[in-house]
């Protein structure tokens, strides 16, 4: 579906530049009736290359998600710990692409940078709980 949005949506960018740059090399007359309709059509092929950008918007950021997901479920996997050499390794991203999620993740809160002794870096998730923490969890009213 993502993949759609963004095809309809570069289409509908192309076709509106197109008949945009088309009704702008059409020699606009002095009569007001043919200057309203150029201006007109001017106003909803811009709209509609607006939607068109939208609609790429929409498909991009379905992609982040999906790549988020992914790095979350890895990071499940690995009680929480993970670092950009084995996240790239693992999934199907290049480690650039690793890198600019795991810092949007930090960015968000999601997951703590930490320095190792040896200078790599690690990303800590937090929120994997145990099955341990989680069944020995209390009420913090109770404390």
């Amino acid at each position: 579906m993502r993949f759609i949005y963004a095809f309809l949506g570069y289409s509908l960018i192309l076709i509106s530049g197109i008949f945009i740059f088309s009704f702008c090399m059409v020699q606009v007359s002095d009569e007001p009736q043919k200057l309203i309709t150029f201006l007109l059509a001017i106003l909803f092929f811009f709209a509609v290359g607006l939607a068109g950008f939208k609609l790429t918007r929409l498909g991009h950021r379905g992609r982040q998600e999906k790549r988020e997901r992914q790095i979350l479920q890895f990071a499940a996997q690995n009680r929480g710990r993970i670092t950009p050499a084995e996240l790239a390794m693992a999934l199907p991203f290049s480690a650039e692409e690793c890198q600019t999620v795991l810092e949007t993740l930090c960015d968000q809160g999601i997951a703590q940078l930490q320095i190792t002794d040896t200078g790599n870096l690690l990303y800590v998730f937090e929120g994997f709980l145990s099955e341990t923490e989680k069944t020995t969890s209390k009420n913090p009213l109770d404390r």
